[in-house]
Order: C-alpha cells, then sequence, then structure tokens
C-alpha cells in the first residue's frame, strides 16, 4: 500500500475541491468508444449533459486536462446502515470529453490514457493492486481508424490479447478478430449489399457459432433477422421480427425458434418527442419486467422505475426507482436508487471543477504527485 501520507494528500484534495432500427451500417463496430462521459460534445438525454462551456482552447492538446468530476458514492451497506460516504472517485478530461486520468477512493489513479495528436486513443494503461501491477494496451491506427489492439502486461513484453480490424475503402469493417492468452479465438466477417449490411458470420476457433441474414423494408429499416447459431454440438435457428412506429423509433420486437414458439418478446413505447416512455419484456406471454422513464422539460432523464414479477403474470411487484437531477448546464448533478416502499439503496453526486477554477490546480497537483508515485515502479 502506498504511504499514510499519500492517502492524507488525497484527502485534503478532495476536501478543496468539495464546494438495430434503420439500415444496418457497423462501420463503427467493435471500434473502442473513448469518450465515457458520452456527452461532452454536445447535449443527451440521459447523460451528464454538455461540457462545451467549460474551456476554449484554440489549438487542442488531447492528453491536457481542462476539467474533472468529482462523484461522491453513499450505498446501503445493510438494512440498518447507511455510509455517510464510501467513496470519491475523480475522473479528468481532455477538451474532446475523453477521460485521461482516473483517481480512486484511496487517491490511487486506476487507469491513464495517451492520444495522439488528432485525438485518437493511442495507449491505456490499467493500474490494478496500488498500481504495482498494470496491463498495457496500445492500439494502431490506418487511415483514421483503428486497425489493432494490442495488450501487455507489466513485466512481461509478450502480446497476450490482440484485436485487429480490417474495412472496405468506405470504411466498412469487413472482418473483426480478437484473441486473448487462455481464451478462444474468435473472428467475425461481414458482408454488406447496397451499402447496408447482409450478413454476418461469427467462429470461434474456426469453427461455425452463429450467422445472421439481416432483411430489410423499402425504407432501409431492418424488419427481420434469421439467426443460426451453435447450441450444444447441434446448429439451431432462430427468426426475429421488427416492428416501428411512424417516427421510425422500434416499438416491438419478437423471436421465434424453428418451431414458431416464442423466444422473446420486447415492446417500447415512445413520447412525441421520441424519448423512451416505456419498455416491456414479455415471458410464456405474461409481462416478467419492465421500465417507466420520466423527463423533464429539457429532455433530461429524471425518473426510471424498474419492475419485475416475482411470479410470471401475478401482481407481486419488486420496484426500483432511480432519479436523476440536473444544472443549468443539462449536467447531470446526482443519482439515487430506491428500492421497494422507497427505501434508500445507492446514490452519487457529481461536482463539475472547471479549468478556471482555483480547485482545479490542487487536483492537478495531487494527480502529478500520484503519476511519479508510479513512474517510480515503471509504470
Amino acid at each position: 500500500m502506498k504511504s499514510k501520507y499519500v492517502s492524507l494528500m488525497f484527502l485534503v484534495a478532495i476536501s478543496l475541491l468539495s464546494g438495430c432500427s434503420d439500415k444496418k451500417d457497423i462501420s463503427e463496430v467493435h471500434i473502442p468508444v473513448e469518450n465515457e462521459t458520452n456527452s461532452s460534445k454536445q447535449q443527451n438525454n440521459t447523460g451528464e449533459g454538455t461540457e462545451d462551456t467549460l474551456f476554449t482552447q484554440s489549438v487542442p492538446d488531447y492528453n491536457e486536462p481542462v476539467y474533472a468530476v468529482k462523484t461522491i458514492m453513499t450505498p446501503r451497506y445493510s438494512e440498518d446502515e447507511v455510509s455517510d460516504s464510501i467513496g470519491q472517485q475523480v475522473i479528468f478530461y481532455n477538451v474532446n470529453g475523453d477521460i485521461l486520468y482516473s483517481l480512486d477512493m484511496h487517491g490511487e489513479v486506476d487507469y491513464k490514457k495517451i492520444y495522439d495528436e488528432t485525438g485518437n486513443l493511442k495507449e491505456v494503461y490499467d493500474y490494478w493492486d496500488d498500481t504495482s501491477y498494470w496491463q498495457y494496451d496500445y492500439f494502431v491506427y490506418e487511415n483514421g481508424r483503428v486497425k489493432e489492439r494490442m495488450s501487455l502486461e507489466q513485466g512481461n513484453s509478450s502480446v497476450f490479447g490482440n484485436e485487429s480490424w480490417e474495412y472496405d475503402d468506405e470504411g466498412k469493417v469487413l472482418n473483426y478478430f480478437c484473441y486473448d492468452e487462455g481464451e478462444d479465438i474468435q473472428e467475425i466477417f461481414y458482408t454488406y449489399d447496397n451499402g447496408v449490411l447482409a450478413r454476418e458470420e461469427e467462429y470461434i476457433n474456426d469453427e461455425l457459432e452463429e450467422q445472421i441474414e439481416y432483411i430489410y423494408d423499402e425504407s432501409g429499416k431492418c424488419i427481420r433477422t434469421e439467426c443460426t447459431y451453435r447450441l450444444g454440438n447441434e446448429m439451431s435457428t432462430s427468426y426475429t421480427n421488427y416492428e416501428y412506429d411512424v417516427n421510425g423509433n422500434k416499438v416491438k420486437e419478437v423471436t421465434k425458434n424453428s418451431e414458431g414458439q416464442i423466444k422473446n418478446h420486447y415492446e417500447w413505447i415512445y413520447y412525441d418527442n421520441n424519448n423512451m416512455k416505456s419498455y416491456i419484456q414479455y415471458i410464456a406471454g405474461k409481462t416478467d419486467i419492465g421500465m417507466i422513464s420520466n423527463y423533464d422539460i429539457n429532455g433530461n432523464l429524471i425518473e426510471v422505475i424498474d419492475y419485475s414479477y416475482e411470479t410470471l403474470g401475478t401482481h407481486t411487484v419488486h420496484e426500483n426507482r432511480s432519479v436523476y437531477t440536473y444544472d443549468e448546464e443539462n449536467r447531470r448533478t446526482s443519482y439515487a436508487v430506491y428500492r421497494d416502499g422507497g427505501e434508500f439503496a445507492y446514490s452519487e453526486t457529481k461536482e463539475y471543477i472547471r479549468l478556471s477554477d482555483e480547485d482545479f490546480k490542487t487536483a492537478i497537483e495531487f494527480l502529478e504527485m500520484q503519476l511519479e508515485e508510479i513512474e517510480k515502479i515503471g509504470g
């Protein structure tokens, strides 16, 4: 473990900080998406809100932190005990809204990410066991697209994990390869017809595992998939049909096996602004689980009610309620979960630390101290 001095410094620093619907185009399939905030470029209805107002930078340096988000997590440990504060996580972001560094509840670096001059993710260090062990991922790009990911472990120069992608002239993925040491070899091949995905074939150790055929209507929406998949030593078949509303939102999905028996049945309902209102899953023709969503006038998700039946089709319901709040910039500031009967279960609160804030300097200084500790052990 690091010294008590480091942990104490973290607490001081933290205290200062306080105050398949349309034509399926898979040109980005399997490519790592490294914008975990999911909303740093534009506002969305379920994320953390826009961060564009936090900084102005004429020449971007994608490896320079420009803002941070502190999250305080509070769980219920037992029926009688609710923690006043479980821990705090601080995540640093670059000008693109991509994660650069994460500090865990002990003030130690969880991981760091390095980007190239165009903003593409180039390297990832994932630290375990008090940063004394790390996994290293390295990404190779070609024509602006990720071509290969290689994984290594600390003290081991041999590659134990590898992913690779090949594309056609239009940038669509033609095949994907994945291998991790000690695991099966996975390969996926994609076939297109008039620019849209027509067939997907997955092989495990050179043996066909699954094949999916995509069928579209005249408007380009996928209305049916036909899947052949391995079940034990035999190949089985299933068929899935999709229905849409006038706005193009998927409202129904039903999967049947080759004998015509229903395997899965899902339905969705949307508000007029296309935000999802409710979701229901049926098993054996009866409701199994469901979800109801509510939004504020800005389109931000403010409430989700999840419910499930203990016995299919009965009125014995287990219900969880999640509540979200936002600031004036539509950034999510809190998240809380309540169990049956309104009992508190878990919460998160977020604080956005701007580049111009004095506290940001304190956070950066602490981060640099942590990174120096890592350098001493070769990370």
